[in-house]
């Protein structure tokens, strides 16, 4: 069965949306350009991001559905897949896969990181309670430069704050982000 033959050691993209699908997909083709032969899964949350990258025809990705953030269930998860890391998109921060992926010794990132104004005022308001989450993330990749301090109040270590600029680049008009080392 598939479940026999997952790709183990291979690094996870966590996106929800179909937005974030498609800036996973960006990520993961320049990541796959830089570094041939590294395998990938696609976790999606709505049926309709995994339709959507499953139409991507990206050869050898495992696309497949994110295991709500139960304890029982990302345990599930992470015993069928065993990811050698994994990249969250956009700011799906999922308390428990955080706490069980850091507890197992897989690093998790946060890629294309932002945070609105609106948000940015709620999560200082609460930064107390945020930074036991927000601190077991391995690396950040954040768009913008204003956007560090925040992270840092947020509990992210400075060394692991990597501007990197937004995944939603004009192909036409500027450069694809540079991808951190981390990533």
């Amino acid at each position: 069965t598939e479940a026999e033959f997952e790709p183990s050691g291979a690094v996870h993209l966590h996106a929800v949306s179909v937005g974030e699908t498609a800036l996973a997909l960006k990520l993961l083709r320049k990541w796959q350009a830089a570094h041939p032969g590294t395998r990938f899964v696609l976790a999606t949350g709505t049926s309709t991001g995994h339709a959507f990258a499953s139409m991507a025809e990206v050869p050898g990705l495992r696309v497949t559905y994110s295991p709500l953030d139960f304890p029982w269930m990302i345990r599930s998860y992470l015993n069928r897949f065993e990811p050698s890391q994994v990249v969250l998109i956009e700011g799906e921060i999922w308390p428990n896969f955080l706490r069980i992926a850091q507890k197992r010794g897989i690093p998790v990132g946060l890629a294309n990181a932002r945070v609105s104004p609106h948000s940015a005022r709620r999560f200082l308001k609460i930064a107390p309670l945020l930074r036991p989450f927000f601190s077991r993330l391995s690396a950040i990749c954040i768009q913008e430069e204003d956007h560090r301090k925040l992270w840092e109040t947020l509990g992210i270590d400075p060394k692991n704050i990597h501007l990197t600029g937004s995944l939603k680049f004009d192909p036409q008009s500027s450069d694809a982000p540079q991808l951190s080392k981390d990533f």
